[in-house]
Parts: C-alpha cells; structure tokens; sequence
C-alpha cells in the first residue's frame, strides 16, 4: 500500500456508523474476559461520549461490571 493517501485501500464496506457500539462491545468484552474481577469505568469526549452512554442503555446486561460511566463535551443532536 502506498503512503499516499489518495491510493489507499478500503478494507470495509463500512466507514464510520457513529450509531454502532459493536466494536466498543468487543472491547468491553475483551477487557471483561482479561479482568474479571475489575470494577470498569467508562469515559467518552464527544461522540465516545455518546457511544459509551448508548451502549449502557442499550440493554442492561452491558451494565454489568462497570461502576460508573462519565460522558464529556458530547453532542445533544447529532443530526444538526
């Protein structure tokens, strides 16, 4: 692959989905699997803001294990 960055290569049919916590999910999953017995916080600036908030409303059980959540400086209409 070349450094210029007009010929690099896609390697997804997917760019961003700033609505998708699929990959936060594999992280906190891994992190989980690795650190059982750890108390997880999660912190997110802007739209990890976002993402992390999302994910622990998303469904309860991906409460599990964190002891608190800290959203910063994030968007209130990510449409606008």
């Amino acid at each position: 692959m070349s450094h210029d960055s007009h010929s690099v290569d896609l390697l997804s049919n997917i760019l961003l989905c700033s609505g998708s916590t699929e990959e936060y999910a594999a992280l906190v999953s891994c992190v989980k699997r690795d650190f059982p017995t750890t108390g997880l916080v999660a912190v997110g600036f802007s739209l990890g803001g976002n993402t992390v908030c999302k994910y622990l409303g998303e469904n309860t059980d991906n409460q599990s294990g964190f002891i608190g959540c800290a959203s910063l400086c994030q968007g209130y209409d990510f449409m606008e």
